[in-house]
């Protein structure tokens, strides 16, 4: 057995005094000397060179199946474990008019509500006694299954996890509850600012295009949803054309290409089922019930302001579209974007608006790229006494941004935040895994992290520059304000006509109430 390591008066060593004897081996002289075999010690810490960073960026192997599911396998012996997530083209966009909420509902049905000829309590039985997880999500471009398990039990919950892509039970009474507790989940959203703020900001931005609507529906649609609805959406949406299936973790290759080619192969074909297509925000008219959309090159500027009494802060949105995932310059507007706002505390708002004035704990921008045109967003929250001085601050640094080139300095730090978030690119390999399946997702190469790296490296400050110029409009910022300023709506004068609108939280009352009449 090894003895413990003891001090001079031979006392063990605990972890401070294992620290204590190493200092101790360090002493000498002031300057660089050698140490043992190792390089020298600099006379400073900032002169340490740490050794260059290794980047292995994970390349999956790329399959596509007989009835277009695209799979994606990623091996990883380390742990005997086994991470799946499906990407299904039934996002919210394809929510019909009047029925917003229907995917999100939709998704979480299949999961909650049992499936082939199991009921849910037996359903979460079986997958407990393998300790299996699967969750159930969905966003505006997707709905999506995630499994996770051990590698011997994932041939049985992958059984498991097929019974619910084709043939979802949706027991009334479970549905019920869940459709239940969804409608007060949304209720409570409703209470929080920034929700609000992001509901009304799309609506603004997007009219009547699908992505103007909120993702999980309100809760007055979501009520009037039935099993049925989510049955037809399930046999209308939840195909194989586009879907992509990522399988990272300990399994044999083989076996499992031949299990994932059994359930999201052949079997998974269905003529009735049509490609869905997202509508182009820059096109959309008819069909969806409302006058055409079309939104001008340049975005005009507009202030839309929430009153919510007994708010000690406002909270502040702003922003306008945005991009795609496919578009040429997203990586140098995402520079750009780190520059201005998403490196929170070290960026130009969050050293402006944060450090030096001191009007807000957090604020950042961020880039919503989607199928279609996303946003550009940034956002923060401020007491009521100074909203107008933080707004002047933020649009003044989107102004600074298009006007003047970010410094060399500003440009490298970015990218070299970038660069070093790709370390973490593989591992662990479930989320690895996860973003491979939605860039493939979204179109892109199952190498596009090594391409990204190496654009990313590339990039100076004159594409940079140029990406914020021409994307960014400070000038037509959608405004949204909840919490209206001490000094009231004259506060917010001269960054666009100012309207005062309805509060989402008591429209969803007014919903209810005319419901119950």
């Amino acid at each position: 057995m090894r003895r413990p390591r003891r001090d001079a008066a031979g006392r063990r060593a605990g972890p401070l005094g294992l620290l204590l004897l190493a200092l101790a081996g360090c002493r000498g002289t002031p300057g660089a000397r050698p140490s043992g075999e190792g390089a020298p010690i600099p006379a400073h810490p900032d002169a340490l060179r740490p050794p260059p960073l290794v980047v292995r960026l994970p390349e999956p192997e790329r399959t596509v199946l007989e009835g277009g599911a695209t799979v994606l396998l990623l091996e990883d012996h380390t742990l005997p474990l086994v991470h799946l997530r499906l990407l299904v083209r039934a996002g919210s966009v394809l929510d019909p008019p009047g029925q917003g909420g229907l995917a999100a509902l939709t998704a979480r049905a299949v999961r909650a509500c049992g499936a082939g000829y199991s009921g849910p309590a037996a359903v979460d039985e079986a997958l407990d006694a393998m300790a299996c997880e699967v969750v159930a999500s969905s966003d505006r471009d997707w709905a999506s299954l995630t499994l996770d398990c051990l590698a011997e039990d994932f041939p049985r919950g992958l059984s498991h996890l097929s019974e619910m892509v084709h043939r979802p039970f949706l027991d009334v009474p479970r549905f019920e509850l869940e459709r239940s507790v969804t409608v007060q989940e949304l209720r409570q959203s409703l209470e929080d600012p920034a929700t609000v703020a992001a509901q009304l900001f799309r609506r603004a931005v997007y009219g009547e295009h699908p992505y103007g609507r909120p993702a999980r529906g309100t809760p007055a649609e979501v009520a009037r949803l039935t099993p049925g609805d989510c049955r037809a959406f399930h046999r209308k949406h939840w195909g194989p054309s586009g879907a992509v299936v990522g399988v990272a973790g300990h399994f044999d290759r083989e076996r499992t290409l031949a299990d994932l080619r059994r359930v999201f192969g052949a079997a998974w074909s269905a003529p009735e089922r049509p490609d869905p297509v997202v509508p182009p925000v820059q096109e959309l008219g008819g069909g969806w019930g409302a006058p055409p959309y079309v939104p001008p090159g340049r975005p005009e500027a507009r202030v839309l302001a929430v009153d919510r009494p007994g708010l000690s802060q406002s909270t502040i949105l702003m922003g306008h579209l945005g991009g795609r995932h496919l578009d040429e310059d997203r990586l140098a507007l995402e520079l750009a974007n780190e520059v201005l706002g998403g490196g929170t505390f070290t960026s130009r708002l969050g050293l402006r608006v944060r450090s030096d004035e001191g009007l807000a704990y957090w604020v950042a921008s961020w880039l919503e790229p989607q199928v279609e045109r996303g946003v550009f967003l940034a956002m923060l929250q401020t007491r009521r006494s100074q909203t107008r001085r933080a707004l002047q601050i933020a649009v003044g640094e989107v102004r600074r941004m298009v006007l003047e080139a970010p410094t060399p300095e500003e440009v490298a730090r970015a990218r070299e935040t970038r660069l070093n978030a790709f370390a973490s690119a593989g591992a662990p390999v479930d989320r690895a895994i996860e973003r491979l399946a939605s860039l493939v997702f979204h179109g892109l190469p199952p190498d596009q992290l090594a391409r990204e790296r190496a654009a990313l490296a590339s990039l100076g400050v004159e594409e940079v520059g140029r990406a914020a110029a021409s994307r960014w409009h400070p000038d037509g910022l959608t405004v949204v304000v909840v919490g209206l300023p001490d000094e009231g709506l004259d506060a917010l004068g001269g960054f666009g006509p100012v309207e005062r609108v309805s509060d989402p939280l008591e429209e969803a009352g007014d919903a209810e109430t005319e419901a119950g009449e």
